[in-house]
């Protein structure tokens, strides 16, 4: 009885863990892509200063 809980615990455990890291692989990942497109816009944005001048 002892030997299932503590078994049961640890797989509940492992799977709230990779949970959560699948979360924040989720949202490293829409980070990441925010980031890309705030540095596109950046890039455009001196572009069009650089040419205008």
């Amino acid at each position: 009885m002892a030997l299932h809980g503590i078994v049961k615990l640890s797989i509940e455990a492992t799977t709230k863990t990779s949970g959560v890291k699948a979360m924040a692989a989720n949202t490293s990942l829409g980070q990441r892509r925010l980031n890309l497109k705030q540095n596109a816009a950046l890039t455009l944005a001196i572009s069009k200063m650089l040419l205008s001048n």
